[in-house]
């Protein structure tokens, strides 16, 4: 799977979840007409997430972003380049102050806002391509960037990887996973259900799992899951990273302090370490800089 370190420091992201109206299908339920499994919080995702048992992944990756909340946070300093990021992927117009949040699910992103799909469209190149539901569908870049978008939702495929079915497949399996119409990874693998578990409420919340439900024990790689959450508290960045090993063996053989060399800060910075059956838990308060940012 990916290595931790290229994991945490590319960034993954997500934020203060809300309803999918108007999902596609013939089920005309929405999030917003039934109680949502994560009450519209952070971890969300796990309702994006789509079972990816029929493409060739080896990891699948999931995060969550405040977005709103971070451009709000006097300690957070890399606001300008977030805003950056995001006008390279979904065009120079795009004002970032109109998304709420945006969650990682595998290789899509998904935002909560208000959005002007048709603008969006135009600084990409893209166009119209019908509806999935209450979302309409732009395409045009062969293999790599299309979305589909709502006043309030816009699911971007934007990493062309592990999408053989080609990007309109992807999100629509996105969209009928929220909707309730489709299979959800966090319904089909074990692991990724106790990961989110064990990661407390962030700002930026990123992390990774193997795909398959059965990891070879003894393999070459021990890990089986990792993720990090990040907070701003009283001008510092406080970090909890999170690795679920394939058994106890592998996580009492680990090297804790090279484990917490993966996650931001420097060794001085570590709060503490604790290990607890397969789970090893990283306690980092780091300066804000060392902020690792979930990006598009």
């Amino acid at each position: 799977m990916t290595s931790r370190r290229h994991l945490l420091r590319r960034g993954i992201g997500f934020a203060t979840a809300g309803s999918v109206a108007g999902l596609a299908g013939c089920n005309d339920t929405t999030a917003r007409d039934r109680e949502s499994e994560t009450d519209g919080g952070p971890t969300s995702y796990t309702e994006w997430l789509s079972d990816p048992s029929n493409r060739d992944l080896s990891d699948v990756r999931f995060g969550y972003t405040d977005v709103a909340g971070l451009l709000e946070t006097d300690a957070f300093a890399k606001a300008d380049a977030m805003r950056e990021s995001y006008r390279d992927v979904f065009g120079e117009r795009f004002d970032i102050g109109s998304v709420a949040y945006s969650l990682t699910v595998d290789r899509l992103s998904v935002l909560s806002g208000e959005f002007d799909g048709s603008t969006i469209a135009a600084d990409r190149g893209l166009e119209g391509d019908g509806r999935y539901g209450e979302f309409e569908v732009y395409t045009g870049d062969p293999g790599r960037f299309a979305f589909a978008a709502t006043d309030e939702f816009l699911v971007a495929a934007t990493d062309p990887a592990g999408r053989e079915r080609g990007p309109r497949a992807a999100l629509e399996s996105a969209i009928d996973a929220a909707n309730g119409d489709g299979d959800r990874f966090v319904d089909e693998n074990d692991e990724f259900s106790r990961l989110v578990a064990e990661l407390p409420p962030g700002a930026i919340v990123s992390g990774s799992v193997a795909r398959e439900t059965e990891v070879e024990v003894g393999g070459t790689d021990p890990h089986v899951g990792v993720g990090s959450s990040q907070r701003f508290a009283d001008d510092r960045l406080a970090t909890v990273g999170v690795i679920r090993y394939t058994d106890e063996a592998a996580a009492d053989a680990a090297d804790l302090e090279a484990a917490a060399d993966d996650f931001p800060g420097e060794p001085t910075d570590v709060v503490a370490i604790e290990r607890e059956g397969r789970t090893v838990t990283v306690t980092v308060d780091t300066a804000p800089a060392n902020v690792t940012l979930n990006l598009p």
